[in-house]
């Protein structure tokens, strides 16, 4: 297994699993606390982007198509697909995610987070690496 600690501070999007270029990611619990004074709006979602394009049309990272986060700017076919979104999180509360069913989506998926306020994120996911020959693997199992 493979674990991201995460504290948001900014109302900006976060990347809390980066895409891979093959294979699957299963995310087995996403935990979000609000620490905050106040109540917190959230959305969960995965988004792709064809990369070549952003490149060819944007530029690519050193050109200056980059955000404070490492993140594209401009993103070309780009796609989003919200797993929550505009979920209210009380103050001094946590929203477990995925815990009974976790979540398995294609390794060119971003999986992403933004918040309102200040919280505190878990993920606990495991990625499937693509083999050309052979058994599939985990990287836990080599």
């Amino acid at each position: 297994m493979n674990y991201v600690y995460k504290n948001i501070t900014v109302t900006d999007a976060q990347i809390l699993v980066n895409r891979t270029d093959d294979g699957l990611i299963t995310i087995h619990k996403c935990d979000i606390a609000n620490v905050d004074s106040s109540d917190s709006v959230v959305d969960v979602y995965i988004e792709t982007f064809n990369i070549s394009q952003t490149i060819k049309i944007h530029g690519d990272t050193e050109s200056g198509n980059v955000d404070a986060y490492g993140d594209y700017v401009n993103k070309e076919a780009q796609f989003i697909y919200y797993k929550i979104k505009s979920v209210t999180i009380p103050v001094g509360t946590t929203l477990s995610l995925f815990t009974e069913h976790p979540c398995t989506h294609n390794g060119r998926f971003n999986f992403v987070i933004k918040s309102t306020q200040n919280v505190d994120v878990t993920v606990d996911y495991e990625s499937h690496r693509k083999q050309t020959r052979g058994t599939i693997r985990t990287v836990n199992q080599y």
